[in-house]
């Protein structure tokens, strides 16, 4: 199996899905809604792009995941490998990890995990990105002590750093408090859940809007589990605001 490894930067990542045509998408076996989801949009997007493409999961899709729109798109891999121009491995650290997908590429001109960087690769890229100041705002939203350890790294002096992802005791973190926040004049804010502003804010936005959201059909009809994309398209048209789903109905 020829194939040639990238962890290629964000320009010659868009070139290569600009300039190539057929694709195959995939992601870790025992794959979980992350997994599922990121190979979906993938594929979805390149398709709308007119590429042609296929997507694969060694597993293929557990039923519990049938409510994801389109998820009949991606397949298990077949006995036969098969020759592509690129091969993707999304959420994946380990190209190993896609199992019987990646083995099934008989070759592909480019294999790119969208995954495999380093730290200091990251904050590498973020520095040439901002002319060596780093992010305005970083926004931790992975609920990992160790990217909360990064994100203080990405900040620019004076910049933002917003901790949305730490909902459990993940345990502790180890920063340098002097450098990373003291030096840089680092705004941290924590999110956890709802003071009693946001419910302020957001009684005004339900005034502002009565006229366009029919906020009191929210909750007005309940679907089953077969139902599940009807619900999606029904809230997402705004005709019930909300729709709730019993899993026994």
């Amino acid at each position: 199996m020829s194939k040639k490894t990238s962890n290629a930067g964000l320009a010659e990542i868009a070139e290569i899905l600009k300039t190539r045509n057929r694709f195959v998408v995939m992601s870790h076996a025992r794959p979980d809604g992350d997994a599922l989801g990121c190979t979906l949009a993938m594929a979805l997007c390149l398709r709308q792009l007119g590429k042609d493409v296929t997507a694969w999961n060694e597993d293929g899709v557990p039923a519990k995941f049938h409510y994801l729109p389109e998820h009949t798109l991606v397949t298990q891999p077949p006995a036969e490998p098969q020759r592509f121009d690129v091969a993707l491995v999304l959420d994946n650290a380990v190209k190993s990890r896609a199992g019987k997908a990646i083995a099934a590429v008989a070759h592909a001109d480019v294999v790119i995990n969208l995954d495999t960087t380093t730290p200091e690769e990251r904050l590498a890229r973020v520095l040439e990105l901002t002319g060596g100041l780093g992010a305005d705002v970083v926004i931790e939203a992975a609920g990992s002590a160790l990217a909360f350890e990064e994100g203080v790294r990405l900040a620019r002096n004076g910049g933002a750093y917003v901790i949305a992802g730490h909902y459990t005791n993940v345990g502790d973190s180890r920063i340098n408090v002097h450098e990373h926040i003291n030096r840089k004049h680092l705004d941290i804010r924590g999110c956890w859940g709802s003071e009693v502003g946001h419910f302020l804010r957001a009684l005004r936005v339900l005034e502002r809007y009565q006229h366009e959201v029919p906020w009191h059909l929210i909750g007005a009809r309940t679907f089953g589990l077969g139902q599940i994309n009807e619900a999606l398209a029904i809230a997402e048209s705004l005709v019930i605001p909300k729709a709730l789903v019993d899993p026994w109905a």
